[in-house]
């Protein structure tokens, strides 16, 4: 989507034109509000800068934990641990009106330290339970403090943690050949359901943070295991082992289904292709599991995938979605030239056919995203 200024710049022009204002009232506006941009920017980048400070504080201190863990007394461990995840909390808390981007670092601190806290305390007293609700306790403050904080980056990291759960719970209770073929399907559908709950709730969601990063994981999730489909064997390897044959499977599976039709309904009244395309997507993530399904159908699909993001982000003036399907339509075209001329090509000349194959796509790829942003953005 075209920034304000941009779209500011276009109006302007027009009034100018039209003689409402005069150029140098228009320079003026225009200043003034490319002024705030710079200012916005500036907090975004202090913002990203003090996001990875915390991510990178909280992997040092659950490192110093690992390394010295044995050496430090009980008591102490207990102490520290709780000692921190608090002082986080209270530090971002502390912060909030005076500098916001520092305070919500300290919170992501917070949540990071939580978690570790989790699996060192459970270690730490031998406590003997569920393995995977761990995450799923985890997920949970995530996300409760992404809504109290109304925060996307929150929200991005309950969504990845709620997933992290989804896979070990499969994991932890059936065999690996399973619990492997059950993770595409399951994928796609935990996908399916996060882009349409957060496109159709979009109003809801979206001061809460949590709009976009539902949308944009959901297409990722759905959408990376349709190409992992397109190649040989990987859908009939999933149908081999039947995955949907245990109970666990099937509750997660009716648990998405419903999420994905909840929202593919609601996105329907604003947005029915785009509806359409969500069930789709999803029947197409479950068949391979109940019958046998062809390389080919998922090579159109992906194609056809790539193709309805870039048409969905012209249509709705989403830039990320443009980006997205740019690149898979160029993914796409590389992994299709490597089925089919990649075997018959001495390693030499596979360097250079794929060299100037990349080079064109992206060059092809380039100048078509330019002009389909430039529409967008008049």
């Amino acid at each position: 989507m075209a920034s304000f200024s941009e779209r500011l710049a276009v109006e302007l022009r027009s009034w100018t034109a039209e003689g409402l204002i005069t150029e140098d009232q228009a320079q003026a506006i225009l200043a003034r509000y490319q002024r705030r941009a710079v200012h916005e920017r500036r907090g975004r980048l202090v913002a990203v800068v003090a996001i990875v400070g915390a991510v990178v504080v909280g992997l040092g201190v659950i490192l110093f934990f690992a390394a010295n863990w044995s050496a430090i007394p009980h008591l102490v461990r207990l102490a520290l641990l709780v000692g921190m995840t608090v002082g986080a909390y209270a530090l971002g808390d502390r912060l909030r009106d005076a500098r916001p981007q520092i305070a919500h670092a300290f919170v992501i601190l917070g949540v990071l330290l939580f978690g570790a806290s989790i699996f060192l305390v459970g270690q730490m007293e031998n406590v003997s339970t569920h393995d995977p609700l761990a995450f799923l306790l985890w997920a949970g403050a995530a996300t409760a403090m992404a809504l109290l904080w109304r925060s996307a980056p929150l929200a991005t990291l309950a969504i990845v943690l709620t997933a992290a759960w989804q896979g070990y719970e499969l994991f932890f209770g059936l065999s690996d050949e399973v619990a492997g073929a059950s993770s595409v399907p399951l994928a796609v559908l935990y996908g399916t359901s996060l882009y349409a709950l957060g496109s159709g709730f979009a109003q809801r969601l979206r001061p809460l943070g949590f709009s976009l990063p539902m949308r944009g994981l959901g297409f990722l999730f759905a959408s990376v295991p349709l190409f992992v489909l397109s190649f040989d064997h990987v859908a009939a390897e999933i149908h081999d082992h039947s995955p949907l044959a245990s109970g666990r499977t099937i509750l997660f599976t009716f648990a998405l289904c419903v999420g994905t039709i909840v929202g593919a309904a609601a996105l329907a009244r604003t947005r029915p292709r785009q509806a359409i395309g969500v069930a789709v997507v999803a029947v197409l993530g479950v068949l391979p599991a109940i019958v046998a399904v062809p390389a080919g159908v998922y090579i159109v699909a992906f194609g056809l995938l790539a193709l309805g993001a870039i048409a969905a982000g012209v249509e709705a003036e989403e830039e990320w979605l443009v980006n997205v399907g740019v690149v898979f339509v160029g993914v796409e075209l590389i992994a299709r030239f490597f089925d089919l001329f990649g075997r018959m090509l001495s390693r030499s000349g596979a360097f250079v056919v794929t060299g100037l194959l990349l080079l064109a796509v992206a060059w092809g790829l380039e100048r078509g995203r330019s002009h389909l942003l430039g529409r967008i953005r008049t």
